[in-house]
């Protein structure tokens, strides 16, 4: 089970979409409100999508699952979307690349632990966990499909047929699926909190049920792997004048992390120095440039302190 769980960590979990591959757009469920999109084959062009690539983290069970499936998400990866519908915990992760099934199937059930069927003429990988009920889909070589079994089957139905998102998360998706990395939610920002109370309550529970982002309707954001890296974020409110409450805000953040003090809060500051913060009626934008330089210095001393904590806590 930790093999495909692997695997599926990597689909999803990449940190790193040309316009979103039509194919791989057809899968996704066609009551989607969340889309998220990473090109890894274009972001690979780059020299800072080098510099994120180089960061993955390797050790012995990485090297004996590339080696027993055949499958290196830095070389046999390229473009991934997940997907989520409104008020769902569970999603579905699309990906194209370069996948050898027969491997992948022959390592993930050799413990025991997961089981093949054949559904519509496609083999899915099931989990015999009871409770999680999660399955891997793979077809004509060159697509994957994970998240929970009726997913899974949804999409695998889809891909024989032609599948329509709605027109306005359509419209969103031309218009940042170009970026590297990408994302587009028709979703209240105040519900991908989580629950609002309780233990089941998240971590970010708190800020996203906050008043002045609970008039928040629409997120979006891109990330361009260029020199300097391009950050571009839009959200739209309820309101002119939430809109503008919230510009208010974020400058005012903004100007207190330039201000702060100490080594971590300089090189942040320095970050958000190019901010621009903007609003067009309802609708509030953002647009960073980050210098490359800057942005791997503080991604490697980030490491470097996770690094020592990790230690710390042995």
């Amino acid at each position: 089970m930790r093999h495909i769980a692997l695997a599926t960590a990597f689909l999803g979990t990449s940190s790193f979409l040309s316009a979103a591959d039509p194919l791989l757009l057809n899968l996704v469920m066609p009551d989607a409100q969340v889309v998220a999109g990473v090109n890894v084959a274009k972001a690979k062009t780059s020299s800072f999508g080098q510099f994120v690539l180089r960061q993955m983290p390797e050790n012995s069970d990485f090297a004996k699952f590339v080696s027993e499936s055949g499958f290196d998400p830095r070389r046999d990866l390229q473009e991934v979307l997940m997907a989520t519908t409104a008020g769902q915990h569970s999603g579905l992760v699309a990906a194209r690349g370069s996948f050898d099934a027969a491997r992948i199937i022959a390592l993930a059930t050799a413990d025991g632990k997961h089981t093949v069927a054949t559904y519509n003429g496609t083999q899915l990988l099931i989990s015999a966990d009871a409770t999680s009920r999660q399955a891997l889909a793979l077809f004509d070589g060159n697509f994957a499909v994970a998240g929970d079994v009726d997913l899974v089957k949804a999409a695998v139905d889809r891909r024989k047929t032609h599948n329509a998102i709605s027109p306005q998360l359509a419209s969103k998706v031309a218009m940042y699926g170009a970026a590297d990395a990408w994302t587009v939610s028709l979703v209240p920002l105040s519900g991908l909190g989580g629950k609002a109370e309780g233990a089941g309550a998240g971590p970010l529970t708190g800020m996203f049920q906050g008043d002045l982002l609970k008039n928040v309707t629409e997120t979006s954001g891109s990330v361009t792997f260029d020199s300097p890296v391009q950050v571009t974020g839009e959200l739209v409110a309820n309101s002119d004048k939430d809109a503008t409450a919230l510009r208010d805000v974020i400058k005012f953040l903004a100007s207190m992390i330039q201000t702060s003090g100490g080594e971590a809060g300089a090189q942040v500051a320095t970050l958000v120095q190019s901010l621009n913060v903007t609003t067009e009626g309802r609708t509030l934008k953002l647009a960073l440039a980050i210098p490359e330089a800057q942005l791997e210095a503080l991604i490697q001393s980030s490491g470097k302190k996770n690094q020592r904590k990790s230690i710390e806590k042995i």
